[in-house]
Parts: C-alpha cells; structure tokens; sequence
C-alpha cells in the first residue's frame, strides 16, 4: 500500500536531483516594518572579530539600507517596481553589493 507510480520523467529528476519545475520570476522580500522593529543579519564572525574594538558597524546592508546609500545621479528617483524611469526593486537586490 505504501507504492506510488511516477513517470520515467520524475524518477530521473528525482534520482538526478533535478529542479521538478522552473519559474522566470524570482521573489524578493522587503522589510517595510520600522526600523526598530526589522531583523538585521549579523556580518560574518571574521568580519566582526577584523573590526576596531569600538565600531558598532556589526550588520549586513538590507535592501532598504542599500537603496539609501545609491550614487548621488539616482538621489531623487523613486523606488518602484518595473516602470520605465525608475528603479527596478529586482535590478537594485541582484547587482547591490552585500557588505
């Protein structure tokens, strides 16, 4: 009672480790909750451990964090989503630099 029939397909994906689907749209997630209230994450030990011993300088840029520091050329254009004009919230996240 404990088969089930799958098609040769799926077996090979399954046995190959293959993605079962593809999608051409990838999420990205932005915290909009106030800033005392988002979670941060920590940078890496190495990082933390090479810093002075006063810096407070501990987290990793956010997106939000990262669109605050954008070049000077883009100050006043607004954060949107795939308008022409404005920035892409998916083309800022995929060539931001983390640090």
């Amino acid at each position: 009672m404990n088969n089930v029939e799958i098609s040769a397909q799926e077996a090979v994906c399954i046995v190959l480790q293959l993605p079962m689907r593809k999608a051409s749209r990838q999420v990205v997630f932005i915290n909009t909750s106030p800033p005392e209230e988002r979670v941060q994450l920590l940078k890496p030990l190495d990082d933390i451990n090479d810093m002075e011993d006063d810096c407070e300088d501990i987290y990793t840029n956010g997106l939000i964090k990262r669109y605050t520091m954008r070049p000077s050329s883009l100050e006043n254009v607004p954060l949107q989503t795939g308008q022409h004009g404005k920035i892409c919230v998916g083309n800022l996240a995929k060539n931001s630099q983390m640090s």
